[in-house]
């Protein structure tokens, strides 16, 4: 791989970082297991995007994250009951379950499981990171360029690790 690049459009960068929330270490990834993204195709957030754009290999810096940029705002009134026959009989829900739920207008809604009972299921349409400010502490590990098919996926496309297989070069 390059190691002489920077972090653009199109570039397929391996990244070390820590993710604080509210004085917490959330998440990590570190340099023997980074995240390895394509860069400019949204598949980070985009504050943390923009932060890294045109980093090179060995930099390091801090950057926060405004909600707008991260996991958006904090959406009052976004609990929403759901009838607990729209779920198969034999589903067992867990608070903080990630639901995966489309609306009336076929738009695919990320949600998370609050509370439930025999009859229903309360969820939270809000991320449970919105609203909150995102410290990252980040490193440009390594970038190298894309493969035509990462480009055309608009994602890490070879081998199919990210997208889950692919049959005949479509990406699933």
């Amino acid at each position: 791989m390059e190691t002489n690049n920077s972090a653009e459009m199109n570039k397929i960068v391996m990244l070390a970082y820590d993710l604080w929330v509210d004085g917490e270490v959330m998440d990590s990834a570190d340099r023997n297991d980074p995240l390895i993204y394509l860069q400019g195709h949204g598949n980070i957030i985009p504050g943390l995007e923009k932060e890294i754009e045109g980093m090179k290999p060995g930099e390091k810096k801090t950057v926060i994250v405004q909600p707008e940029e991260g996991y958006g705002v904090l959406i009052e009134d976004s609990l929403v009951e759901l009838d607990r026959s729209l779920f198969p009989e034999d589903y067992d829900p867990e608070i903080g379950e990630m639901l995966t739920l489309q609306d009336e207008n076929d738009e695919i809604i990320t949600a998370f499981i609050t509370a439930f009972d025999d009859q229903i299921i309360e969820v939270d349409l809000n991320h449970p990171l919105a609203g909150k400010d995102l410290k990252f502490d980040i490193e440009v590990i390594e970038v190298s360029d894309a493969t035509d098919e990462d480009i055309a996926a608009g994602h890490i496309h070879s081998g199919c690790d990210v997208c889950g297989g692919c049959d005949g070069g479509e990406c699933h």
